[in-house]
């Protein structure tokens, strides 16, 4: 199966149901159901909060306004009474969906989980069973190199795609005031996020007026580019968001500070003395915790401020072609180091912390001997990726959107033709 769509797929002999729950903030799945009826299927969706019924507005909607604990109740009654095939949602580690991908899946349906792209940019992810650590997608060098061997080779080559941050930033926030101007209409929801939305806009504002009216990013954009000139060997640190699941379910850390502390006293013990790290912060942090004065702090308690460089900004694959490694929870930067040869150590949980990828040893010894990832198995690794679960398009705008769409039905009536049911492999 190549990333581009079928065009010219005939329509299922019979109909499929499929139940929506959320997605993100976003018009996908709205126009995603009208693809899918449009072929001759069933649609139906579930609202949990004021934000889903703004984008999805049109019929088939159920809104839920009940407590947590009753959800499975209500669920299970829901399936049963529509008749439902297939499940889709955006990530299976909100508590909601958690729940409803274990209804489902005890009760032999397909259920598909949309992220982020696994590889980045220019896709997005439609995993079968679960996502990212939960994936049922092959975990062992053997196994990825029989999947990729067993189907047809795909197209790796992804033309870009446009991601417009203007709309992504204005549908969030519609988003948000929706949830708060109107918490009656789902009196017991709760965001899976762990701030509240009008704490995230002050600190993503105020990151705004620092980066641009005071100059922050050109300054960090110069210390980068003399650091990079000066030929100094150093490590790559890609900082996450410290709500982001990957870090609340598929790790032990407790949050981005805890995961500096570790990594910063192993480098302190076990780094050569001429090396540094580069640690680089998130595009889409909301600033609650001011990382460049966080990372300073533990530098200097480890006694390292003067081989650590705080940087906000700066060209990832440039970084991922210059630095000896990248240390990272388990975020999609891993993915992306391989392509450039980068050794990778995971201390998290992750989709590709297979051995032969990242490294196996210690992060002690990562240090001294970081291991680059086996190139033949990274070509299995993304083979089975594009085979199975990614999908050319984007979220967050129209023409994203419109590539995404077909690609997904495709995907979804192929798996539905095949009989498949989830098999953890």
């Amino acid at each position: 199966m190549r990333t581009d769509p079928k065009q010219n797929n005939p329509p299922l002999e019979s109909s499929l149901t499929f139940l929506f729950l959320q997605g993100v903030a976003s018009p996908l799945f709205a126009r995603l159901a009208g693809e899918l009826e449009g072929r001759g299927h069933r649609c139906v969706r579930v609202n949990l909060c004021a934000g889903d019924r703004l984008f999805w507005r049109r019929p088939g909607a159920v809104n839920y306004g009940g407590r947590y604990d009753e959800w499975p109740a209500f669920l299970r009654e829901l399936l049963a009474v529509e008749n439902v095939t297939d499940l889709l949602f955006f990530s299976d580690v909100r508590p909601m969906h958690h729940l409803a991908c274990q209804e489902a899946l005890n009760q032999g349906l397909r259920v598909h989980v949309f992220e982020e792209g696994y590889l980045r940019p220019d896709c997005l992810s439609l995993d079968f069973g679960g996502a990212n650590a939960n994936s049922w997608l092959p975990r062992s060098a053997e196994a990825l190199a029989a999947a990729a061997s067993s189907g047809q080779a795909p197209c790796r080559t992804i033309d870009p795609v446009r991601i417009s941050f203007f709309k992504r930033a204005i549908w969030d926030i519609a988003n948000h005031a929706a949830n708060l101007t109107l918490p009656w209409l789902h009196p017991y929801y709760r965001s899976h996020r762990p701030y509240h939305p009008m704490r995230e806009l002050f600190g993503w504002s105020r990151r705004v007026v620092r980066r641009h009216a005071f100059g922050e990013r050109p300054r960090h954009l110069r210390l980068l580019q003399g650091f990079l000139a000066s030929g100094k060997p150093f490590f790559l640190v890609p900082l996450q968001l410290d709500s982001d699941a990957q870090i609340v379910k598929h790790s032990d850390f407790f949050d981005i500070g805890e995961f500096l502390t570790e990594v910063f006293a192993s480098f302190a013990r076990c780094a050569p003395a001429e090396m540094n790290l580069v640690v680089k912060c998130h595009p889409l942090d909301n600033d609650l915790v001011p990382r460049g004065r966080q990372t300073a702090r533990l530098a200097a308690h480890h006694r390292i401020a003067n081989r650590v460089l705080f940087v906000d900004g700066g060209h990832l694959p440039t970084l991922l072609s210059k630095a000896h490694g990248l240390v990272t929870i388990n975020s999609t930067v891993g993915t992306s180091a391989f392509h450039h040869g980068c050794p990778v150590k995971a201390l998290g949980r992750a989709i590709y912390n297979v051995p032969g990828l990242t490294s196996e040893v210690s992060l002690d010894e990562f240090w001294r001997n970081p291991t680059p990832p086996d190139p033949g198995l990274h070509r299995d690794f993304c083979d089975v990726l594009f085979s199975r679960c990614l999908v050319r398009g984007s979220y967050y705008s129209d023409e994203g959107i419109s590539l995404a769409v077909p690609a997904i039905v495709s995907l979804l009536e192929t798996r539905a033709s095949a009989r498949q049911i989830p098999r953890r492999q």
